[in-house]
């Protein structure tokens, strides 16, 4: 599209009764580089004038539910792409309460993955913050699909099979297991204990999780907990921690490695130094961006 008005009819032809049901609103966003039309906000507008204007959607009413369209123009060439999910996929819904940099729900699930823990082996989450390993793990030994309660935007898109996508629903909602997972989240902050645990109920799985109020330095196995198992946990740093980090590093190194033998650990290091000062021998290594680095 070399002009405005191009792109407002090549809009209006687009079948756009097959995405945007009767009481769906529709908002744009743009992002122009390189070519003729460089006035984001124009190309906004020949977009929502074009698709109020196509014929299938002359008596639409918009209303509360909303689906995102956007709008890439490189090098005169318009992608128009539809968004399927709405909220970013990380967020599980499920985290209403934070403390500082808090790990992204995906990133915890992936490492559990990457350990390839299995609902019934024992698992330790010190310096739990918010919950989120112990939560994603809970999920994990629930077989609890990730989600699950999402009002997707595609959802409501008249193309829908809707048939095929109750399916699939019922699918993931008949998923579960008979395992009680041993899962067992403390952290020294009552405050942030206190919502890790408000966390956990919100996402269903309060009753999978010990919590207890613990200074790390001071871990040890649990009682009825008769075989080793795996430790994860995201030591504080950055504006998290004050002074040198890497004394709590080295603390951590020795609790595991005269308190926890024969356990299998992971935890997340932000650096050389600080990996240098656990002490302990790493077998493989993971790189994750966290926290915009």
């Amino acid at each position: 599209a070399l002009t405005f008005p191009e792109l407002y009819n090549k809009v209006r032809k687009i079948s756009w009764q097959q995405y945007v049901a009767d009481g769906v609103r529709v908002e744009v966003k743009a992002s122009c580089h390189h070519s003729k039309l460089l006035h984001s906000g124009r190309a906004e507008q020949a977009v929502i004038d074009g698709i109020a204007a196509s014929e299938a959607m002359q008596d639409h009413k918009a209303g509360k539910l909303v689906q995102q369209v956007m709008l890439r123009i490189d090098d005169n060439i318009c992608t128009i792409s539809l968004d399927t999910s709405g909220e970013r996929l990380d967020r599980r819904g499920y985290r209403q309460y934070s403390g500082l940099a808090p790990l992204r729900e995906t990133i915890a699930a992936s490492i559990l993955r990457w350990m390839d823990w299995k609902a019934d082996e024992p698992l330790l989450t010190p310096m739990c913050g918010s919950g989120t390993f112990a939560i994603e793990a809970a999920l994990v030994a629930d077989k609890r699909a990730a989600n699950l309660k999402r009002d997707f935007p595609f959802i409501h898109w008249p193309a829908l099979k809707q048939k095929r996508w109750q399916r699939a629903l019922e699918k993931a909602e008949s998923m579960s297991s008979d395992v009680k997972p041993q899962i067992f989240a403390t952290d020294l902050a009552a405050g942030l204990l206190d919502q890790a645990k408000q966390n956990a109920q919100h996402a269903g799985v309060s009753e999978s999780i010990v919590f207890a109020q613990l200074d790390v330095r001071q871990l040890v196995v649990p009682d009825g907990v008769t075989r080793a198992g795996l430790i994860i946990c995201n030591p504080p740093y950055g504006d998290r921690v004050k002074g040198d980090v890497r004394t709590l590093y080295k603390a951590i190194g020795q609790l595991f490695a005269e308190k926890f033998g024969g356990w299998r650990m992971a935890v997340i290091v932000p650096d050389q130094g600080c990996e240098h000062a656990l002490g302990l021998p790493a077998k493989r290594r993971l790189k994750i961006k966290h926290g915009g680095k």
